[in-house]
């Protein structure tokens, strides 16, 4: 059997820039207090990683990564309509997608041993917080058994609890039709 790890990290999800040039020093770009946001990120992850993985040994070999990020939803933004978080201010994926490299020495030795990465980024719901929820698998199984596999579930029960809230909504909508006429 694959061993597969599941890690939920809680927390406002930062990205990591690329590192800059700066007299004759390689920096990292951002402010002071974006730079510890990052620390603080990349810290939660690798003890979320720590924990899921006890006392076994780093792990070896290729690896295959799924990460869903849930980003906080502005509030300016519709209650009603489905929206993404694809606007300028929102967060770009692969810059998320590097904060995984705080997992190299807790899970894998280096992070060139994964062969396989699918992330996905959302907004918060009711179902996930703001965060990360990733799974890991030691072995790469194939892009037809893999994307999506692990995610199925949660976005079954996000769909069950959007479709009673529209039913709820409707139903309030419906009394109210009532209580005007």
């Amino acid at each position: 059997m694959t061993p597969v790890l599941t890690l939920d990290v809680r927390g406002v999800p930062a990205t990591q820039g690329s590192v800059r040039a700066f007299n004759s020093r390689v920096v990292q770009g951002g402010s002071a207090n974006s730079r510890r946001h990052l620390a603080d990120w990349r810290e939660a992850i690798a003890w979320e990683g720590r924990r899921a993985m006890g006392d076994s040994p780093l792990w070896e070999g290729p690896v295959t990564v799924v990460a869903q990020f849930y980003l906080p939803k502005p509030a300016n933004t519709p209650k009603r309509k489905r929206t993404w978080p694809i606007k300028q201010r929102s967060l770009d994926l692969d810059k998320l997608a590097r904060a995984l490299d705080a997992l190299t020495s807790v899970v894998w030795v280096d992070d060139a041993q994964i062969v396989a990465l699918h992330v996905a980024k959302d907004w918060e719901d009711t179902m996930h917080p703001a965060g990360m929820r990733a799974e890991i698998a030691q072995r790469w199984r194939g892009i037809d058994r893999w994307w999506g596999l692990p995610f199925e579930t949660a976005e079954r029960e996000r769909d069950e609890a959007r479709n009673m809230a529209h039913q709820t909504l409707s139903t309030y909508d419906e009394l109210a039709k009532e209580w005007d006429a």
